[in-house]
């Protein structure tokens, strides 16, 4: 039995011999006999819903990295957290999602490090540097953080991405080779 209707992808090629990738939709078109007298395709260009595909599966590869993750709103709400994270600070998602970073604060840094910290965010979009946190053991440990700033189109602030890892092993090496010196 014919269906009437066929959706599916393809890939059109233009006339400049670049490759268009679209979703394209064929109905068939009956007389009033009921006998096919033509069809009705319907071709809509899904390039940039590919793109964004391929993104999400970046972005979603990277969040499963070994390195820690956490995402946080624009008020510095934990949104977001991967696994990276929970085995290094010891908080499970569930636990993360809500707080706030001041979560894993250590206490070692003074305000004037986060004031320098946030203006170097706030100029920059950006900010690198080695901060000591507090695990969910009260152990706390050296990492190396990176957070980025995210904004929207108009420019407002809508997202902060810290990516972060233990230095633990890397401090004590310094540690000894500083000793030796």
């Amino acid at each position: 039995s014919r269906r009437p209707h066929e959706d599916g992808e393809w890939t059109y090629v233009r006339k400049d011999g670049a490759q268009v990738p679209v979703s394209l939709s064929v109905s068939a078109l009956h007389d009033e006999q009921g006998v096919v007298c033509g069809y009705l395709g319907i071709a809509a260009d899904i390039s940039v819903r590919r793109a964004m595909e391929e993104e999400l599966r970046i972005a979603a590869i990277a969040f499963a990295s070994q390195a820690a993750i956490m995402v946080t709103d624009a008020r510095q709400r934990i949104l977001r957290v991967n696994p990276a994270f929970s085995r290094l600070t010891g908080y499970t998602a569930e636990e993360a999602i809500g707080q706030t970073p001041q979560l894993l604060k250590s206490g070692r840094q003074d305000k004037a490090f986060y004031e320098a910290m946030w203006l170097a965010l706030n100029e920059t979009g950006h900010w690198q540097g080695e901060i000591w946190n507090r695990r969910k053991d009260g152990s706390v440990y050296p990492e190396w953080q990176h957070i980025s700033v995210v904004q929207d189109l108009a420019g407002r602030v809508t997202h902060y991405v810290a990516i972060f890892s233990d230095i633990s092993e890397r401090k004590a090496t310094e540690e000894r080779i500083n000793h030796l010196a």
